[in-house]
């Protein structure tokens, strides 16, 4: 059902149990650089949920390191999962996605094994602030090109 906290309670026989709400809050970014890198894409807004990176995305290499940090409210998650994919999936059998956690530091590294776009996703579930919901799940899709060395 779609419904906030209160409209559930309202809609639902009394005797439901282990009803739960959600504040969906979904992002999606594209890297695209035109003329001279900017860094203004590593600028981060320390509010919410953020997949930024340290590595600026003009500078992701095949088989070169790149960084990227995770962070809600500005500080670092820990042990979320971020799926990377690499491009061309409706064509093979094997995604190739390659999952990651990030450490203490809400940092996460990846060393790409093949260039063009990748795919990348974070997502965070997390007790929400809101009267509305008791969870918010916060997802970030990212798409970012892996330049060949």
């Amino acid at each position: 059902m779609w419904a906030n906290k209160i409209e559930a309670q309202e809609r639902l026989p009394k005797n439901a149990r282990e009803v739960k709400t959600y504040y969906m809050d979904m992002e999606a970014s594209a890297y695209v650089t035109k003329g001279a890198p900017s860094p203004m894409v590593l600028d981060r807004r320390d509010r919410g949920f953020e997949f930024v990176p340290v590595t600026h995305p003009n500078d992701v290499v095949l088989g070169e390191e790149a960084i990227s940090k995770v962070t809600l409210d500005g500080d670092p998650l820990a042990d979320v999962n971020i799926e990377f994919t690499p491009d061309g999936t409706r064509y093979r059998d094997d995604r190739l996605m390659q999952n990651y956690k990030t450490d203490e530091q809400g940092l996460v590294s990846f060393t790409p094994d093949r260039f063009g776009p990748w795919y990348v996703s974070a997502d965070v579930e997390v007790p929400s602030p809101h009267a509305l919901a008791d969870f918010v799940y916060t997802v970030r899709f990212i798409t970012l090109e892996v330049l060949p060395k």
